[in-house]
C-alpha cells in the first residue's frame, strides 16, 4: 500500500459532494419558497454517508498501517481531525442561535432541548418527540455522523485485515436489513439504519488499499462500474417509484449505486461522466458543502423572520429562492475562509 496516498486529494469526489449538497438544498428550499416539491433530492444526505464512510476509513487504514506500534496516537488524532473539522462552525451556528434567542427573542428550540443539539444528539431528540426546529431540522444527519465516529475507529483498530473485511460486509448487511426489519421506526435516524451507505463506502476503502493490483479490480471492476451504476441508478429510481419494495430494495440499490459512482470518482480516469466529474466549478462547491449544508436550512427561515420585523411581505417564490441565494453565497464564503480553512490547517498535526 501507498502511505503517500494519505496526502491524496480526490477532485471528482469534491463534485459528488456537491451534487449530494444541491439536491439536498433543492429538497428544502423548492417547498420552503412555495416553487414546488423534489423529495429524491433528501437522498443527497445517503451520498455524503457514504463519501464519509469511504474517507475516514481509507484515512484511518493508512494510519493503521503507518502506525501500526501505537494504537492510541492513531485513535487520538483520529478523533481531532474530526473534531476540528466538524465542531467549529457547528457551535458557531448554535451560538448564534442563542445570541438571536436571548436578544430577539428567536424561537429555535422548546427549553429543556438544548442540550441535544450541544451534545450531537439532536437524532434522538426527533426519535422522541419528533422535529424539533426546522433551523436544525437537517442536523440529525451530522449526529448520525458523529456517532458514528465515535465507534468506527474502536471496533476497526483491533481487527486483522480479514476480520475487518467480515466486520465491514456485516456492517452493509446490517444497514440494509435494519431497514428491512424497523422501516417505519426512524431507524434512519441513527447510524445503525444507515450502515449500508457508510458500509459501501468504508468496503470501497478497504478494496482501493488492500486489493488495488487484484485481477477482479481492474478487470471487472474498473470495466464494467460505469454500466454497472447506470443499471443501479436505474433500479433505483423504478423502486422509488414504487411502495411494496422499498424498504428492501432502495436502501440495497442507493448504497450500490453511490457506491459505484463513488468508485468511478475514486479512480478518476476516462469515463462518459468526465465533463461533470472534472467540472472545476462543481469541485469548488464540494469544497463549500458542510458549510453549504449547516447553513441552508437556516437561511430561509431567518429571512422569513426579517420580512416580519421589518413589516413586509415575502418575496414571491422566484425572488425568495434568488434571495436565498444572494444571501448563503456570502456566508458560506465568510465562513470558509475565515474559520474552517484557517482551523483545518491544524490538521496537518494530526497525521
Amino acid at each position: 500500500m501507498a502511505l503517500a496516498d494519505r496526502g491524496k486529494h480526490f477532485g471528482q469526489v469534491d463534485t459528488l459532494r456537491a451534487v449530494a449538497v444541491l439536491l439536498v438544498v433543492l429538497t428544502h428550499w423548492l417547498p420552503n419558497t412555495k416553487l414546488g416539491d423534489f423529495e429524491s433530492g433528501i437522498y443527497g444526505v445517503d451520498m455524503f454517508f457514504t463519501i464519509s464512510g469511504f474517507l475516514i476509513t481509507y484515512l484511518f487504514f493508512i494510519d493503521k498501517e503507518r502506525h501500526s506500534d501505537a494504537k492510541g496516537s492513531v485513535l487520538g488524532n483520529f478523533y481531532m481531525r474530526r473534531l476540528l473539522r466538524i465542531f467549529p462552525i457547528y457551535y458557531l451556528l448554535l451560538f448564534v442561535f442563542i445570541l438571536l434567542n436571548k436578544t430577539l427573542h428567536v424561537w429555535i428550540w422548546n427549553e429543556g432541548n438544548g442540550i441535544y443539539y450541544l451534545t450531537y444528539a439532536s437524532n434522538v431528540l426527533f426519535f422522541l418527540k419528533g422535529d424539533q426546529s426546522t433551523e436544525l431540522q437537517h442536523t440529525w444527519s451530522l449526529c448520525v455522523e458523529e456517532q458514528f465516529y465515535i465507534f468506527w475507529p474502536l471496533c476497526l483498530i483491533l481487527l486483522s485485515k480479514r476480520q475487518t473485511l467480515y466486520f465491514l460486509v456485516a456492517v452493509f448487511i446490517a444497514g440494509i436489513a435494519s431497514n428491512f426489519l424497523w422501516a417505519g421506526h426512524k431507524v434512519r435516524l441513527f447510524p445503525l439504519g444507515n450502515f449500508h451507505t457508510l458500509g459501501i463506502g468504508a468496503l470501497l476503502a478497504y478494496l482501493v488499499l488492500y486489493h488495488k493490483q487484484d485481477n477482479f479490480y481492474s478487470a471487472v471492476l474498473k470495466r464494467y462500474a460505469l454500466p454497472g451504476f447506470v443499471i443501479s441508478f436505474i433500479f433505483l429510481c423504478v423502486f422509488l417509484s414504487c411502495h411494496f419494495s422499498n424498504n428492501l430494495m432502495i436502501p440495497f440499490f442507493l448504497a450500490l449505486s453511490s457506491g459505484l459512482i463513488l468508485f468511478i470518482a475514486y479512480n478518476g480516469e476516462t469515463s462518459l461522466l468526465n465533463p461533470i466529474l472534472n467540472s472545476k466549478q462543481l469541485q469548488y462547491i464540494g469544497k463549500l458543502s458542510y458549510g453549504i449544508y449547516l447553513y441552508h436550512k437556516p437561511i430561509p427561515s431567518f429571512l422569513k423572520i426579517l420580512f416580519l420585523k421589518l413589516h413586509m411581505e415575502t418575496p414571491s417564490p422566484v425572488l425568495y429562492f434568488l434571495l436565498c441565494t444572494a444571501v448563503i453565497i456570502p456566508v458560506v464564503l465568510a465562513s470558509y475562509y475565515l474559520i474552517e480553512k484557517p482551523i483545518l490547517k491544524l490538521k496537518t498535526k494530526f497525521i
